[in-house]
């Protein structure tokens, strides 16, 4: 065994190592666009605002949902009043300075994960989970009582092989997809859940092929059933993951032609050293 070992490397080293598949690496980016809010309100003249909406964190503009399907505007100036819901019973007209635009929801924009690339892929019997590509978002609602608030948006995905080719047998599923974590301070949402998380479709990129896309629509549905209104805080976030979808078990490999030629040159270099020092001797 000692002088097997001795004459691969040998061979190896005179001739050169059998060529190696390269790891692969793979880059993912997930974006969501036009995403949108709307009502459905089963009491839309009672002047009480259905949503408010703070469009990202730390941001100065907001927009409120009126119970009509409306929504308005305005920028922060500075004082105390700005901040907050709407008073219960409030005229929507009253509470802002700018005119009601007609329209069907609230507008909260785009929102994309940066790509990045996953740490190289290791042939083992356990799928590999990639690293996460996160971006959030916070948004503050306000939910009126027996309203349903529709979240919806486009989800585009892509992956690429960036460096070498997938392991042998083996095909590559990343997930993607946007969630939300929700806090509500009544417990009457449904579903009354404190965290949410959703994949989209899986993106599958088979052994040898380089990149892939998928596009779908996006929506989600909260619903307050009860007859109090309350706030929710949302987290949003995007989140790709990439695995393995089928691993292979590794096992001893067995030498190619050209690696069967190395070891026998190796080993008749071996032996023709050993007769010169048994001629020495």
């Amino acid at each position: 065994m000692k002088h097997t070992a001795h004459a691969w490397l040998l061979g190896s080293l005179i001739f050169g190592l059998p060529c190696l598949n390269a790891a692969a690496k793979v880059d993912t980016s997930v974006t969501l666009t036009g995403l949108k809010i709307t009502v459905s309100d089963p009491t839309p003249n009672d002047g009480l605002a259905a949503g408010f909406i703070a469009n990202a964190s730390g941001s100065s503009q907001y927009s409120v949902i009126a119970s009509n399907g409306q929504t308005a505007s305005y920028q922060d100036n500075g004082s105390s009043s700005s901040y907050g819901l709407p008073a219960s019973g409030t005229n929507l007209s009253s509470a802002l300075s700018q005119s009601i635009a007609t329209f069907g929801g609230g507008y909260l924009g785009d929102i994309s994960a940066a790509a990045h690339t996953s740490d190289e892929f290791v042939q083992s019997a356990i799928p590999f989970a990639g690293p996460r590509a996160d971006v959030n978002a916070s948004y503050g609602l306000f939910v009126k009582p027996h309203t349903v608030l529709t979240i919806t948006g486009l989800l585009s995905m892509h992956a690429s092989s960036t460096e070498g080719a997938l392991l042998p047998n083996n095909s590559l599923e990343v997930h993607s997809g946007l969630g939300f974590s929700a806090s509500p301070i009544f417990p009457y949402l449904t579903p009354g859940i404190s965290e949410l998380y959703y994949h989209s479709d899986a993106l599958d990129l088979a052994t040898g092929q380089a990149s892939g896309s998928l596009s779908k629509d996006w929506s989600y549905t909260f619903t307050n059933n009860s007859d109090v209104g309350g706030t929710l805080e949302l987290q949003w976030f995007i989140r790709s993951d990439i695995y393995l979808k089928t691993s292979v078990v590794p096992t001893t490999p067995v030498p190619e032609p050209d690696a069967w030629l190395m070891f026998g040159a190796g080993a008749l270099l071996l032996g023709a050293l050993a007769r010169r020092r048994q001629r020495r001797g």
